[in-house]
């Protein structure tokens, strides 16, 4: 289970909307009606927005505006927000630009934090920053941002040099920075993460000649890993993209994982009109399933203990039954609970639905 990934959206497409729905996190660039969508559904996820591409480093206060007015045309405004992205705008070392980084931080947090705005400030790409900048960050109070966000991405382990698998340097170095800061960082969300083939920095999964289950796979140790950090918040996976733009043909399409993530699209359910009959020699009705139940069918014939035991055990999944008001859950066919009918005997109500837990 990626229990602490999620999405990294560009395009919003029904696949990214799809895993939204089922994520704890979300993060969408230059744009806010996946994160809306998804907010709409469940007010619980968290949602993460890099507004703006370029950044302007003119002044905070243009910054701040820019951002502003940008949640303000879209109407919507996200958990957190990221500034200026890895060292596209601005540097991330000391002597190279991170003093002006960390004073225009400072001054645009407290802007955007009069506005409801909460950032997610650093963004450093995978590898950075150095000691130095980060006890930089640690002297000046993290520039007041509410997290810390930072970008980690891996090679195969096979590859021998640095971010080979979850080496700590690259891929889990969120370690090595929390171990230099003494413990002293905020929250920290991985706002991008994932597979690199080893060849150039830009290409992604399906460069590295690894099938997208080998992927999926691999996100789930990663998630495996943040779990065991009480301080990291998420991560989102870089990056879903539409067929045939940059990040797509550099091989980094996460549309094509999502079936793998959250379970293949249900088919168009049944038109109006009567339900099935009830079998021979016995009572039963069809037991409608939640969309989420991936290969259940359209829905359980219920007949007694063997029709539920034999419907649950084709799923192979673990799930609930609802009776009533009262849920039960089960762990696969050797605990069913199970509702007896006698020939002809309707459905009582309140006993609707199988889903996943």
């Amino acid at each position: 289970m990626l229990d602490l990934l999620g999405p990294h959206a560009l395009a919003d497409t029904a696949a990214v909307r799809r895993w939204s729905g089922s994520a704890r996190i979300v993060k969408q660039a230059f744009g806010t009606s996946v994160l809306k969508a998804a907010k709409d559904a469940n007010p619980n996820l968290l949602t993460v927005c890099r507004p703006i591409w370029q950044l302007t480093t003119d002044s905070a206060a243009a910054a701040a505006g820019d951002i502003i007015s940008f949640y303000q045309a879209h109407g919507f405004t996200p958990d957190y927000t990221e500034l200026w992205n890895e060292g596209d705008e601005l540097g991330q070392n000391l002597g190279h630009g991170l003093e002006r980084r960390v004073a225009l931080t400072a001054q645009a947090v407290s802007i955007l934090s009069g506005a409801g705005i909460k950032v997610a400030g650093g963004s450093h790409s995978v590898g950075q920053p150095q000691q130095a900048d980060i006890q930089y960050w640690v002297d000046n109070g993290w520039a007041g941002m509410h997290v810390l966000a930072l970008h980690e991405y891996w090679f195969d382990p096979a590859y021998g040099g640095c971010g080979s698998g979850f080496d700590g340097f690259c891929a889990l170095r969120y370690r090595m920075i929390r171990q230099w800061a003494s413990g002293n960082t905020p929250p920290i969300i991985i706002t991008e993460c994932g597979r690199h083939a080893s060849g150039p920095e830009d290409w992604g999964w399906t460069k590295a000649g690894i099938s997208a289950q080998t992927y999926v796979n691999e996100l789930e140790a990663y998630s495996r890993e943040l779990a065991q950090d009480s301080y990291i918040i998420g991560a989102n996976v870089f990056t879903n993209a539409s067929p045939g733009t940059e990040w797509d043909n550099r091989g980094f399409n996460t549309d094509p994982l999502v079936d793998l993530i959250v379970g293949a699209a249900p088919g168009p359910g049944p038109g109006p009109g009567p339900g099935p009959e009830p079998p021979p020699g016995g009572g039963g009705v069809i037991l409608p399933v939640s969309g989420g139940l991936v290969g259940l069918m359209a829905g359980v014939l219920v007949g007694g203990a063997l029709a539920v035991i034999a419907a649950l055990e084709i799923a192979g999944v673990r799930g609930k039954i609802t009776i009533g008001e009262e849920e039960r859950q089960f762990l696969g066919p050797e605990e069913v609970p199970v509702l007896e009918l006698e020939p002809g005997q309707p459905i009582p109500p309140g006993f609707t639905r199988v889903e996943p837990v």
